[in-house]
């Protein structure tokens, strides 16, 4: 039995899962994303911080006033979601290979997510989960084909029972110099994390911490194929694809969907055949300190022109 097929038992709470076996394959070998996750039990799962919201409860509660530091705590562990991409790909000798890859979303309701169209791109099965909850199976309800049309970047999905403790509310339009947030599942991060590690050995009670880092808005901008985006500071990676970009009143003003890299040269260290430290260059890809949100403006017509529901929140006032 594949691990894809050894989650979607768990999931259906169909069949018995046993952890992957000393010495088997392991989730490494299917890795072609960022990150891998899942839900702890009860028992070992972490608590998020404390939120006096019932399930389904929006945060900020169309206040407009910012938000303590344990309240957009809360939105992360609350509203912002871990998604898993299960699917295949077609190796040299013919074979079917599975490959897994991961993003982010937030809640609109408790029951329908907002992530990016790239996140769900090839998927044969989505599983979604947020902090101290189990793996639910999600399945895509509406989709804007950004590989195709090159246009807008954005996919809704439908979870078969409601999980999200927490939505968030959709924001204003932001202006340059605006305090931000990007919450997600950064793979950078995550490659540190024991818990990812632990759950690429196939321990299904482990689950990577959601990151949240913080920024300033730089500018909004068209881009040449129409779509307008935020460019910001704060920093994400892959895996925060789809997730949220939020004001200090912790509405959403944007949705998280690529970062610019840059080649840089770098001196490395070596020794030549005599045994003679020499500099030796190198070429990586780093950050650039540049990340890019599609707006709330195209969050909005995404959303309406697939009759999607969602929390519109008042200005957030300093």
């Amino acid at each position: 039995m594949t691990f894809k097929s050894k989650l979607a038992c768990l999931v259906a709470a169909y069949c018995l899962v046993a952890p992957l076996a000393a010495g088997a394959a392991n989730l490494n070998d299917l890795i072609g994303g960022s990150s891998g996750a899942a839900s702890p039990p009860a028992s070992t799962a972490k608590k998020s911080p404390s939120s006096s919201l019932p399930l389904g409860g929006v945060l900020g509660g169309r206040g407009t006033h910012k938000l303590s530091k344990d309240e957009l705590r809360a939105a992360a562990h609350e509203a912002v979601v871990f998604v898993v991409n299960f699917g295949e790909t077609k190796a040299e000798d013919g074979s079917i290979k599975e490959t897994l890859s991961t993003g982010t979303g937030f809640f609109l309701d408790p029951q329908t997510l907002l992530t990016n169209s790239h996140v769900v791109d090839g998927a044969s099965m989505l599983l979604v989960s947020i902090a101290g909850q189990t793996y639910v199976k999600a399945t895509v309800l509406a989709d804007s084909h950004a590989a195709r049309n090159k246009r807008e970047d954005f996919a809704l999905l439908r979870i078969e029972k409601p999980l999200g403790q927490s939505m968030l509310e959709i924001g204003e339009p932001v202006e340059s110099l605006s305090d931000v947030y990007a919450i997600g599942f950064p793979g950078v991060v995550g490659k540190n994390d024991q818990r990812r590690a632990d759950f690429l050995q196939g321990d299904l009670s482990a689950v990577p911490e959601v990151v949240i880092s913080s920024g300033a808005v730089q500018n909004v901008m068209e881009r040449s194929n129409g779509v307008e985006v935020v460019t910001h500071s704060a920093l994400i990676h892959h895996g925060n694809s789809g997730g949220p970009l939020i004001n200090a009143c912790g509405q959403v003003v944007g949705v998280n969907t690529w970062g610019a890299m840059d080649n840089a040269t770098v001196i490395v260290p070596g020794r030549d055949q005599a045994g003679n430290v020499v500099a030796q260059e190198g070429i990586t890809s780093v950050a650039t300190g540049f990340a890019f949100a599609q707006t709330v403006d195209e969050i909005r017509h995404f959303l309406k022109s697939r009759h999607q529901s969602f929390q519109q929140g008042a200005a957030c006032r300093d």
